[in-house]
């Protein structure tokens, strides 16, 4: 079982787009928080981006690895 998981890991690692996809999000992410004063909106703002963008980003994956 650990194998696997560090053989998935390592497939996750290598991969360039989700490197990169992890890395915008995580800019957006702290950009929103250091836009606005109330956490709440910023949380809002972060929710509306992750519902937007994880299921293109699931397409591209599942039309490219099929």
């Amino acid at each position: 079982m650990n194998r696997i998981i560090k053989i998935i890991l390592l497939d996750i690692l290598k991969n360039k787009i989700i490197v990169s996809y992890a890395l915008i999000l995580a800019l957006l992410s702290w950009g929103s928080f250091m836009l606005e004063n109330n956490t709440a909106k910023g949380l809002l703002t972060i929710l509306n981006v992750i519902l937007l963008t994880v299921p293109l980003v699931s397409i591209l994956f599942s039309t490219i690895y099929i």
